[in-house]
């Protein structure tokens, strides 16, 4: 079951979403729903589009988490991208919040670190 006017909600949203892509990127070669991985890290994830040298991952969610930019920095370290970004959902607006891409790579290595020793330990 759905409440009255969700639809109508997830309508506009993805109207948004279209605007914002045909004012930025149309005619930009995409690679969507690219799997990016190191077999070396034994890491693999998907990022939601690969536009040219920049990441970004669209998120439909009232708020940023911070955990975003952890996420979008190894796609951003697997992909060699330059920039990255999400496209940012909301009720009321669809905006590209970009990050700074050297330092969300930092922390993705930071996590990757972190997740080898534990492994390591659990080995």
């Amino acid at each position: 079951t759905t409440d009255p006017g969700e639809w109508v909600e997830v309508l506009e949203r993805l109207e948004r979403c279209i605007a914002w892509w045909n004012k930025n990127v149309n005619g930009v070669p995409v690679e969507p729903q690219k799997i990016l991985y190191s077999e070396k890290d034994g890491i693999a994830m998907m990022t939601d589009f690969v536009i040219g040298d920049m990441v970004l991952d669209l998120k439909n969610t009232a708020q940023i988490e911070k955990s975003y930019a952890i996420q979008v920095g190894g796609a951003a370290e697997y992909a060699d991208a330059s920039r990255a970004g999400i496209l940012h959902s909301t009720k009321d607006k669809c905006v590209f919040v970009p990050y700074d891409t050297e330092e969300i790579r930092g922390l993705f290595r930071q996590a990757r670190t972190w997740w080898q020793c534990i492994r390591r330990m659990e080995a």
